[in-house]
């Protein structure tokens, strides 16, 4: 949301939100709906035919596997994963990590990480895939969870945004307040807001 108020603002424009399902989000920058979708989204090849990719603003970390503490020893390596079932939110590289490299597991995809982790908490999965930096977080608002020594392999490709079609001005001029969020460390800023406010919410 941060990011998408600083993009609005340097176009001199309002930015006007609209919380969608992951999938038609796609369909709606892909029929002009919107102009820009912010998604945690991966550029995949086949996502091409629908909208333009901006610039990665953002290269997520190592990829871990979270657990209820008490069941930390039963996770050591790929092989203890097997046949466990996993959650992850929904469209993202943790999901895809998990189709890929976890055949012999089960999944379960939440709409946002909070509902993966009361899945995680309440029992009714094994495990959470996260990024590195979001599992710290969780871990200090939520005693009973715990980093697993298991973590999952992945080369970075960056999480990008998805803008309309043909609008090469438009897409231009996003990319170059990307690079100024880059430089200026500000999207890092944002995520750790975020997490420190996720962590003030009441269980």
């Amino acid at each position: 949301v941060e990011l998408g108020k600083y993009i609005a603002q340097g176009l001199g424009a309002e930015a006007e939100f609209c919380e969608m399902e992951f999938e038609e989000c796609l369909d709606a920058v892909e029929e002009g709906r919107v102009d820009m979708v912010l998604l945690g989204m991966l550029p995949r090849a086949e996502r091409r035919n629908g909208m333009d990719f901006t610039e990665a603003y953002y290269e997520p970390g190592k990829q871990v596997v979270m657990v209820q503490k008490s069941k930390k020893m039963e996770f050591s390596d790929l092989e203890s994963l097997k046949e466990k079932t996993f959650a992850a939110q929904y469209g993202t590289l943790q999901s895809q990590l998990i189709a890929e490299q976890l055949p012999e597991s089960y999944m379960e995809l939440s709409d946002d990480i909070a509902g993966a982790v009361l899945k995680l908490r309440m029992g009714a999965v094994d495990g959470v895939v996260v990024d590195l930096a979001v599992a710290e977080e969780l871990v200090k608002e939520y005693t009973d969870i715990t980093v697993s020594s298991v973590s999952l392999e992945w080369v970075s490709e960056g999480i990008v945004g998805g803008v309309v079609k043909n609008q090469p001005e438009l897409l231009s001029r996003i990319n170059e307040l990307l690079s100024l969020v880059e430089e200026e460390k500000l999207y890092f800023g944002w995520l750790d807001d975020a997490h420190k406010l996720a962590a003030s919410v009441p269980n």
